[in-house]
């Protein structure tokens, strides 16, 4: 993979035909909701869970969802929690020695047994682009001193996630002048240095709060917001193949 550029390209709707109407109708026509919430408190056996929030980062680690930071009510959130797939079972993991300061909207991968966070918003509304790595064996957070002429800038509503088992890409986001942001950065983990990519495709537009997710190390990002001061929404979808 070369690490300078990136190819865009925005996924239509494919053309109806016959044969594809036939399978549609095959398909099952419903479906049923399970409130997972109630259900965790019916079985839950412990007294630890989480607040309620948003703005929280989650990944999955050995068969757990482990979310931190976000806000709640008028208090950024720091602490980690775990919800247990198998038991559905909700547990406060410690964290010892120093801490990332509290945050919401930032980004979280897994990496190498390390949840890596990045970027947010802080409990005076300052921005970060700072990068901690937390090991769930020791229980220890690292502060990352990462390099290159193209560190991205402080940011929150930016998404993240990892590709070749070995970039952190970085889309999007606000910066500290409330501008969007349409960047697309990599950290190589291995050495921590920041490569700013270059489009060779279509271009796409500035934003922050997508979603996203990779597949076979293909980025898809869907939606988002234009800006903080207008209510432009997007529902278009972009893949994005790094080469």
């Amino acid at each position: 993979m070369s690490n300078q550029d990136n190819q865009t390209n925005l996924i239509s709707p494919p053309q109806e035909n016959k044969d594809e109407s036939d399978q549609k109708a095959q398909l099952p026509q419903s479906y049923k909701f399970t409130l997972i919430s109630q259900l965790t408190r019916k079985t839950y056996k412990g007294t630890e869970h989480p607040s309620k929030r948003w703005g929280h980062s989650v990944i999955i680690h050995n068969k757990s969802m482990v979310i931190f930071g976000g806000h709640h009510s008028q208090r950024t959130l720091s602490n980690i929690y775990s919800l247990d797939f198998r038991t559905l079972n909700w547990s406060k993991i410690e964290q010892i020695g120093a801490s990332p300061p509290a945050r919401d909207s930032h980004s979280a991968i897994m990496y190498n047994n390390e949840m890596i966070i990045f970027g947010g918003t802080g409990s005076e509304n300052n921005k970060y682009n700072d990068l901690w790595a937390f090991n769930f064996t020791n229980k220890r957070w690292t502060k990352k001193t990462t390099y290159g002429n193209d560190i991205p800038c402080k940011r929150d509503g930016h998404y993240s996630s990892l590709i070749y088992d070995r970039y952190m890409v970085v889309f999007g986001g606000i910066n500290e002048l409330d501008a969007v942001i349409g960047t697309v950065h990599l950290l190589d983990l291995t050495n921590d240095f920041w490569i700013l990519t270059k489009n060779e495709g279509e271009q796409m537009s500035q934003r922050d709060s997508q979603g996203g997710t990779t597949i076979n190390n293909t980025l898809y990002i869907f939606g988002g917001q234009k800006n903080s001061n207008e209510d432009i929404y997007y529902n278009d979808m972009y893949e994005a193949n790094f080469e």
